[in-house]
């Protein structure tokens, strides 16, 4: 799956995050949110049948599995950011507070996870096998050593994660998890246009069509 359809995509998460807001934090939508979001799944729809007619990432097959966990990623950030806000609301909590927490117990998980695909084997045919396991610890710091790059490119992805996750957090205990999710939907922009000129993606007039009805739908909600 391309770069910019994958974002575009990404445009479902105020509607996830709205619906479980209605459910959970029993906040009332009015009309423009409502026509802003059906606009805005429309808009999804348009992209995602963008990609699938002109096989994008090399095969249908890969393409329909790509959209399937791409729907389960929005449904586990909207309950992420609904969790969040309830947290921020009810408890006195700074952001960066708040950051530390989830950031250690991301440790943990990843560290257990990590150790699980190490012993986990697999056929070295694959694609995605590591000297015959799932993952190798000893691969990743012996790359890490020999690759100054590589560990520069490490510590400027964990400082930019922390301020992104800071404003998000920010943003959710100032206004609300939904006013953040639709801010995050101005990536689109920025990812489809470096789609476009810099990694010289082809561009489709659908996707286009596609993306103004996710920003239009944006814009009418706000």
């Amino acid at each position: 799956m391309e770069p910019s359809i994958y974002v575009m995509l990404r445009g479902g998460l105020p509607i996830t995050t709205a619906i479980f807001s209605v459910i959970f934090l029993a906040k009332k939508l009015n009309k423009n949110h409502i026509f802003g979001l059906a606009l805005t799944v429309i808009g999804i729809t348009i992209v995602g049948l963008s990609g699938l007619v002109n096989g994008s990432s090399g095969g249908n097959d890969n393409f329909v599995l790509g959209l399937i966990f791409c729907m389960l990623s929005l449904v586990g950030n909207a309950i992420q950011f609904i969790i969040e806000e309830k947290l921020l609301a009810k408890n006195y909590l700074h952001p960066l507070q708040l950051v530390g927490y989830e950031g250690m117990w991301g440790l943990c998980l990843s560290t257990i996870a990590v150790t699980v695909a190490s012993f986990t084997a697999c056929d070295n045919a694959e694609y995605y096998c590591n000297s015959g396991h799932l993952e190798s610890i000893s691969d990743a710091f012996w790359m890490m050593g020999n690759n100054s790059g590589l560990v520069v490119a490490i510590i400027i992805t964990m400082i930019t994660l922390g301020f992104f996750n800071f404003f998000g957090l920010t943003i959710t205990k100032y206004l609300s998890s939904l006013a953040r999710a639709l801010i995050m939907m101005s990536v689109t922009v920025i990812v489809w246009i470096y789609s476009l000129i810099i990694l010289g993606q082809k561009f489709y007039f659908l996707q286009l069509v596609g993306f103004l009805g996710v920003v239009l739908g944006n814009v009418i909600y706000q």
